[in-house]
């Protein structure tokens, strides 16, 4: 299986880790499989250098593992664009958060925030617990969140299909800020979601969940 997560940026740097031009990370190798092959597709598929881990494994064995551009271009990315304006005057998480910046090449242990992609991933995993016999689409989201504000009324079905009203939990500032949780999230190593399920938790819906 082949997985492959990027984050967004920008720019012109070296490639890769774990190379003579870096020791920001270890990549493993295999000799079963060609990975200057497998380098050379992924650095011309990538021109701007994004963030790309990948991995591949054969039956749970890991046969190549290695990490490709830049975790982070040191850079504040307005949202919606990778060099415009700032549209909707949203306050940037890394200076919210006061994260800190650079050209960082990822390594082992690069955690990506994959904005709206995780959605699929996220639904991905639900179905698989559902074939598994672990959970269904229609459990109600009060077997998993008790605390949370009608949850009783709420199947993991309309979590799918984005039906829920909950407010967007990556707002920072304004109305519906989330700053504080994430803060808790970080502070954690991005383990632990309570932070953020308790401000769900608190918040009313933006929509009758019901329509």
């Amino acid at each position: 299986m082949l997985v492959l997560s990027a984050c967004s940026g920008s720019g012109t740097v070296p490639r890769g880790y774990g190379s003579p031009q870096s020791t920001a990370g270890q990549h493993r190798r295999s000799p079963r499989i060609d990975t200057v092959a497998i380098d050379k597709i992924v650095n011309q598929s990538n021109p701007l250098d994004f963030g790309v881990e990948l991995g591949i494994y054969q039956n749970g064995e890991p046969l190549y593992e290695h990490g490709y551009g830049r975790r982070d271009f040191g850079l504040a990315k307005p949202y919606n664009t990778f060099d415009g304006p700032n549209f909707w005057r949203v306050p940037q998480a890394p200076a919210v958060l006061h994260l800190t910046r650079g050209v960082f090449a990822p390594d082992a242990s690069s955690i990506y925030q994959l904005e709206s992609v995780s959605k699929q991933f996220t639904a991905g995993a639900i179905l698989l617990l559902q074939q598994d016999g672990k959970l269904s689409v229609n459990d109600m989201l009060s077997k998993y969140f008790p605390t949370i504000k009608l949850a009783d009324t709420i199947p993991l079905l309309w979590l799918l299909r984005q039906r829920s009203g909950f407010v967007d939990c990556s707002s920072f500032g304004g109305k519906h800020s989330f700053t504080k949780a994430y803060r808790q999230f970080l502070a954690s190593g991005n383990t632990d979601y309570n932070a953020i399920v308790n401000v769900l938790a608190a918040h009313p819906f933006i929509k009758n969940p019901k329509k």
